[in-house]
């Protein structure tokens, strides 16, 4: 699973560098930069529950994203060069027709890792997942990169008190805090301009979309 995520963050650094890459050229057309948003079903259940929590697979994801670059650099070339280890019915890797414009850009996977961390995250390097309670909010929670000031995303769901709770006891390491400070982050998506957290969206903006398990019984990949 923590492969097709990190082909599907690839998918939405390849949609940012287009866009950065395209600059004014397409500000006639009235878009915004691209959003990453991840649909799931289930909330609060468990690690080992029959359903477990997908934004909890989610979360911890960005976290060993953020604390192993050895891991995610590899994941990245095997990726861009289609030995994913994932096929389809013809046996082809499942990446072989993807990422046209990376590999036209001729990085390395170190580098778009840096990237990424940059790009994406707000980070400077490599460091591990935050999650803030944000003040007077119980649905919604922050998310950065440990020891960085700037948010990059948002999970926005019912009972964030009992998310963090699950991740309390099943996090792997991601680190929990309050913030005292931040109002709704996401109020800020459609505020043109912005450093948007990577969460949701308006119908005016470029999504890659992460789904887990939103129908029973199927999974999906990278969209």
């Amino acid at each position: 699973m923590d492969l097709l995520l990190l082909a599907n963050l690839l998918s939405f650094y390849e949609q940012q560098r287009v866009f950065a890459d395209a600059g004014d050229r397409l500000r006639p057309y009235n878009l915004e930069g691209p959003l990453w948003v991840f649909v799931g079903s289930v909330v609060n259940r468990p690690e080992n529950a029959a359903d477990k929590s997908d934004i909890l697979t989610v979360a911890r994801f960005l976290h060993r994203a953020l604390s192993q670059p050895e891991w995610a650099v590899a994941g990245i070339q095997c990726i861009l060069e289609h030995a994913s280890g994932l096929t389809d019915a013809a046996g082809r890797d499942i990446f072989a027709d993807r990422f046209d414009y990376l590999h036209i850009t001729g990085q390395t996977a170190s580098a778009i890792y840096a990237d990424i961390l940059n790009r994406i995250m707000h980070a400077s390097g490599s460091s591990g997942l935050c999650m803030s309670r944000l003040r007077g909010n119980d649905a919604e929670l922050g998310l950065k990169a440990a020891g960085s000031d700037h948010y990059f995303g948002v999970i926005y769901i019912g009972d964030a008190t009992a998310f963090r709770q699950l991740v309390e006891q099943q996090g792997a390491g991601i680190a929990i805090e309050d913030d005292a400070f931040t109002d709704s982050l996401f109020d800020r998506i459609n505020e043109t301009g912005k450093d948007i957290p990577p969460v949701q969206g308006s119908d005016w903006r470029q999504k890659v979309y992460g789904g887990l398990e939103f129908v029973a019984g199927v999974q999906y990949g990278p969209a």
